[in-house]
């Protein structure tokens, strides 16, 4: 499955405003901001989740934190973390 952030690398600099735009996209709200980490808020699915606070977000944990909201991806109408069929 081809994500939007597939060519982000860890050494991205703009791998979180992309992250963040990403979730901002899908209903995802700031909740609070933290010492190292933003915390955001999917109130419809009623969700939260953790966004680290450094530049360097690799496509695993950008992947994960998508799951978390049930993101869906640009390349398909299912689910992140939906089963294939």
């Amino acid at each position: 499955m081809l994500l939007w952030f597939s060519n982000l690398t860890c050494s991205s600099p703009e791998a979180r405003i992309n992250l963040v735009r990403h979730l901002e996209e899908h209903g995802c709200q700031l909740l609070r901001e933290g010492g190292n980490h933003t915390i955001h808020v999917n109130r419809a699915a009623k969700k939260t989740s953790s966004v680290p606070r450094r530049n360097d977000i690799n496509n695993d944990l950008a992947k994960k934190i998508s799951k978390i909201f049930w993101c869906r991806s640009q390349t398909s109408n299912a689910p992140v973390n939906a089963r294939p069929a």
